[in-house]
């Protein structure tokens, strides 16, 4: 029987849909981008800006992702377990932000199935959440009332062309300071997080509608179908037509099987 490793790391995004997970191993969530619905336990926070999630071995947690996202998901195996350990969402500090960038690139490097590099990170990763101050209130800070208007006057107008400066006009601010409260909460930019929003809604019309190209590029707020095209190559590699093919494709298969 193989021995569990000390650590594994991948970068993943999580669905709308609800799930629940009960692990025999400690998880750590930092975000990349996006926000993550979480319920540790008995706790409900989410992970997202300036706090990341600890989920203990054994503890069962539910989570959803309601907007574009990525996370950065840390598997510990079994240990000693810390009294703080039961806190699940925790401020990012300097030293937990330089520990999830550096897994990321250990991860990309593939440094991390080496055996020796993994315990180190393993034991290193242990001690920072030993030592990473809790907050008194296991519910995290909420994004700032600036950061979710923003973010309700995006998915508004998600349907119609709109600059940031419109964006940032409706919410009552300017520009500049609409870029920075918003990357501070959800830690990607406005326009990021609109690109990602149209092209899943572009890809939830491509999958139940029978729709054109230009007609579902209109639909999701993007006058042009060859910049529709563009940011669907850019994150599937294939044109919003094949990637529709592939997906019927693979419905009508599990259907079949």
């Amino acid at each position: 029987m193989s021995a569990v490793p000390p650590i594994a790391v991948v970068e993943r995004s999580y669905g709308r849909d609800e799930e629940r997970e009960c692990h025999p191993f400690l998880q750590v969530v930092p975000p990349k981008r996006g926000r993550l619905e979480m319920v540790v336990g008995d706790i409900r926070g989410a992970a997202e800006g300036g706090t990341f999630a600890v989920v203990a071995p054994g503890v069962n947690d539910v989570f959803r992702a309601p907007t574009p996202n990525r996370f950065l998901v840390v598997d510990l195996a079994p240990g000693p377990k810390p009294e703080s350990m039961g806190k699940p969402f925790r401020p990012i500090d300097p030293r937990i932000d330089a520990l999830a960038r550096l897994l990321a690139v250990e991860t990309k490097s593939g440094s991390v199935s080496d055996p020796l590099v993994a315990d180190a990170q393993a034991r290193y990763a242990r001690a920072l959440l030993w030592a990473c101050p809790v907050p008194r209130s296991a519910r995290p800070p909420a994004a700032t009332p600036s950061a979710e208007h923003i973010r309700a006057v995006v998915e508004s107008r998600l349907a119609e062309p709109v600059t940031l400066a419109e964006i940032a006009a409706a919410a009552g601010i300017g520009p500049a300071h609409a870029s920075r409260v918003f990357r501070r909460a959800f830690g990607m930019s406005i326009v990021a997080y609109v690109q990602e929003a149209r092209i899943e809604r572009a890809k939830l019309l491509l999958t139940e509608s029978d729709r054109s190209v230009t007609e579902v590029a209109f639909a999701v707020g993007i006058a042009s179908p060859a910049y529709v095209s563009h940011l669907f190559a850019r994150r599937t590699a294939l044109a919003p037509s094949g990637w529709r093919a592939e997906r019927r494709g693979l419905d009508t298969n599990r259907r079949e099987s």
